[in-house]
């Protein structure tokens, strides 16, 4: 999930010895908003190697006004973010301090390295800027943008619990986030959480991470996802875990007022993986939703809200919040992303009829809890059934299979006696959703923690209770709110028919 490296060289002329300026960490291709870095300026000798031996050395650093921000830190305030960054390399030393990075619009964009005290041609990176974004499977080992080799959370908030990436807290691949809230006499509300604080901007955002709840022992109700708007200043909408481990999902409207709703499914199981996803959509009119998702099933919907002027400041996964401060919980957390759409949630597999030559193709592609297409989120390898060989990328089933990032529909090749077992084809990250050449769906029960229902069998989300509905201006459920639970609650069981 890093950005490649780029080496930018600037000729630096001094009246001793030539020198020459890099830039490691040179972003190639950057997500709007989230803070990118870190990156540093190394000072070099004509040879390439590090100069320690120079005189101090004043470096500006300039983005494009409107076009991205700069900061000495990843967690500094919005007013410390400045288009413009003096730093300085010391005297005997080679390497600036590192600097950070938030573009604040889409497309072709740069910032430049220059010592205005030399007579050298200023140093140009150029990059791409794309929707804000952010993804992190947790494969580098570490968690925070200032560890080495770098994380993509600005900060970890850890109360008196842990926060790292672990080995056997994985759900696919080497790494995962473990978070430990110790039971104990903390003063902190904030147990065990990573966040990430972005540029602020409005819109609509989606959540989503495979979590593992390994200990709960909690009296109050725990943040699992918060998003919380401008420096802090209050919440927009968050993923609540109860204390009999029903997730519902709560939100602010843009007067601050504060709604919750609370169901009698998506119960959250302990001890395996499941999907959690949380999105917000229709921001730009009066009536924006806030749905809650468990295995990619609807499990909580806040009523619609007018959140129009409400800019995002941070978002947080984990155990981020907790009532009381005495109980304890463990929380693995894997494939975190963050996007302004709806995500990938299921692997749509479409198996053709049966087929009389032994390489068969089939189709597959990725779609969101609401059935849109959406692309794939990094390259694909699928995981053949038993009795399958593949997939292939041809048809004489010989070329690599691997789906390529952001393709949408793709067209693969299996070696198999039997077309009905293509619909075995699995990948970790989504839920498995075979479709049969009549255009039937037939659902692959994987069991729960691997893409089936936490309870084995179907939902039905029937809020139970408004958390609060409540604010500045007064407190209490009115008529219309209790008429909106009776036509949200019709409108989802509508939605399974």
């Amino acid at each position: 999930m890093r950005p490649a490296s780029l080496a930018l060289l600037l000729s630096l002329s001094g009246p001793a010895l030539a020198q020459s300026l890099r830039v490691e960490r040179a972003p190639v291709s950057v997500a709007a908003r989230f803070t990118q870095g870190p990156f540093q300026a190394t000072r070099l000798l004509a040879n390439g190697q590090e100069d320690t031996s120079g005189q101090p050395l004043g470096l500006t650093v300039t983005a494009g006004a409107g076009r991205a921000v700069l900061s000495a830190s990843p967690t500094a305030g919005v007013s410390s973010w400045a288009n413009v960054l003096q730093l300085d390399v010391p005297a005997g030393q080679s390497r600036s301090p590192p600097f950070y990075l938030r573009a604040q619009a889409t497309g072709a964009q740069s910032f430049t390295v220059a010592a205005p005290s030399s007579a050298a041609a200023p140093a140009t990176a150029t990059f791409t800027v794309t929707d804000p974004a952010l993804g992190d499977d947790f494969e580098t080992g570490s968690v925070t943008l200032q560890s080495t080799p770098p994380g993509r959370w600005t900060s970890i908030t850890a109360g008196q619990g842990t926060v790292e990436a672990l080995a056997a807290a994985a759900h696919r691949g080497a790494y995962g986030l473990h978070c430990v809230d110790p039971a104990g006499t903390s003063s902190s509300n904030f147990p065990a959480s990573v966040s990430h604080v972005v540029d602020p901007f409005p819109g609509d955002l989606s959540l989503r991470c495979w979590l593992r709840l390994m200990s709960f022992s909690e009296s109050e109700h725990v943040r699992l996802f918060k998003v919380d708007l401008d420096a802090f200043a209050a919440g927009a909408f968050e993923l609540v875990l109860s204390p009999q481990r029903r997730l519902y999902v709560t939100a602010w409207d843009a007067q601050n007022f504060y709604f919750g709703s609370q169901s009698d499914a998506g119960t959250l199981p302990v001890g395996s993986w499941h999907l959690l996803e949380v999105t917000r959509r229709g921001t730009s009119s009066a009536a924006a939703t806030t749905d809650a998702f468990l295995d990619g099933e609807l499990v909580s919907s806040v009523q619609p809200l007018d959140v129009r002027g409400q800019r995002y400041g941070s978002v947080n996964f984990g155990a981020f919040f907790e009532n009381d401060v005495t109980a304890a919980m463990t929380v693995d957390v894997d494939d975190a992303r963050v996007s302004t759409a709806p995500q990938a949630t299921f692997l749509e597999v479409q198996v053709p009829p049966s087929s009389a030559t032994s390489c068969v193709p089939f189709t597959v592609s990725l779609r969101d809890v609401f059935g849109a297409q959406v692309p794939a989120p990094y390259a694909l390898d699928l995981v053949a059934p038993v009795g399958v060989q593949g997939p292939f990328g041809d048809p004489a089933c010989t070329a690599a299979g691997t789906i390529a990032q952001g393709t949408v529909v793709a067209t693969r090749y299996a070696s198999t006696a039997s077309s009905e077992l293509l619909a075995g084809f699995t990948h970790p990250d989504f839920i498995p959703r075979p479709v049969r050449s009549d255009g039937g769906t037939s659902p692959v029960d994987a069991g729960p923690g691997d893409g089936g229902l936490a309870d084995g069998g179907s939902r039905d989300a029937r809020p139970l209770a408004v958390g609060c509905g409540c604010g500045a201006g007064g407190s209490g459920v009115g008529p219309g709110v209790l008429l909106w639970l009776g036509l949200a609650a019709a409108r989802r069981r509508a939605r399974r028919r």
